[in-house]
């Protein structure tokens, strides 16, 4: 079982690979809290004074939420990450500069919290 990320410019697709489906599992919320610390790096390196470009941070929150996906945790988990680890202003951001797929995910995760 996998899911399979798209190319993002001179970086190809990929299949993930995971053989636990368990929506709740250790693995889902060791996801969902890397998620979290990956998008506080990306927005720390996002932006025209940053010391460095955000791509490779990027490209880690594609795979992450990758696996999130292919092991088909509950979204409520990330949710749960991102009011933790980001302030309301970053979680906007990030949905803002996220691409669309992403932002989708990111908003039903955050939508579940609260539901």
């Amino acid at each position: 079982m996998g899911q399979t990320t798209v190319r993002y410019g001179i970086y190809p697709g990929d299949t993930i690979p995971v053989r636990d489906t368990n929506p709740r599992s250790r693995a889902c919320r060791r996801d969902a809290v890397a998620f979290a610390r990956g998008s506080a790096s990306f927005l720390a390196h996002f932006g025209h004074q940053a010391a460095s470009p955000a791509d490779p941070y990027y490209m880690l929150l594609r795979e992450q939420l990758a696996y999130f996906g292919a092991r088909r945790c509950d979204p409520k988990l990330l949710g749960r990450a991102l009011e933790r680890r980001l302030s309301a202003s970053e979680r906007r951001l990030l949905l803002t500069h996220a691409s669309s797929a992403m932002a989708a995910v990111l908003r039903r995760a955050l939508a579940a919290v609260d539901a």
